[in-house]
């Protein structure tokens, strides 16, 4: 998805944007020194929820790491990172070692995560705000086209700031058989919402609990 926030205007406004570049090192940090942290970051950040490049191109980097089964350590970032030319964009090696210094639990890891969110929210909020607000001022837009671009703007801060949970390959592998055993059994009560016509039932596999049905 396209960034919407024009990062360098904001930081460039008489105002310091909203932003937590310590927590941003943070979650970082936990993600080299917890496996376990890695997911709980990943479903709920994305690169661009960073405030400092750095640590943007240092989470794209974890991301691909995760995604392809390889560990998160200080040597497979460093390769990775220079794989991609941006070890140097992130300060080299000495950067990337301190990261994982500076922490010594990953306890807070989904905490941390979602004050780098939150901080990426409010700087959303404040350019569409912005772009918005001049394009009123300059009057030049029919204003029913303008309040339906504010609206698009706002809701897709929303869509986009609650990410679908991260599942790994075997985990959703192992859902999808269990969901077509019941199906095929018709033990279908924790999946879906039985109809109660057996025919619909076999071929729906029953209604899902979050489906909109209208009769």
């Amino acid at each position: 998805m396209a960034r919407i926030t024009d990062l360098e205007s904001l930081k460039n406004a008489s105002k310091q944007p909203p932003q937590a570049v310590e927590v941003e090192r943070n979650v970082l940090g936990a993600m080299m020194l917890d496996t376990h942290a890695v997911p709980k970051a990943i479903e709920i950040l994305a690169p661009e929820y960073f405030y400092d490049k750095k640590n943007a191109l240092i989470f794209s980097a974890m991301t691909r790491l995760f995604e392809a089964n390889e560990p998160i350590d200080t040597v497979s970032l460093y390769e990775e990172l220079r794989k991609s030319g941006n070890l140097e964009k992130v300060g080299g090696p000495a950067y990337i070692s301190q990261l994982a210094q500076d922490i010594s639990s990953a306890a807070n890891v989904e905490y941390h995560s979602r004050i780098v969110l939150e901080k990426w929210i409010l700087r959303e909020l404040i350019a569409t705000s912005m772009e918005i607000a001049t394009q009123a001022y300059q009057g030049t837009e029919d204003v029913f086209d303008l309040m339906d671009k504010a609206e698009s703007r706002i809701f897709n801060i929303t869509e986009e700031s609650f990410k679908e949970s991260y599942k790994s390959m075997d985990k959703a592998v192992k859902e999808a058989i269990e969901h077509i055993e019941a199906i095929h059994s018709r033990q279908i009560a924790s999946f879906s919402v039985p109809s109660g016509f057996y025919a619909l039932d076999d071929m729906l596999g029953g209604f899902q609990k979050s489906d909109l049905i209208i009769v």
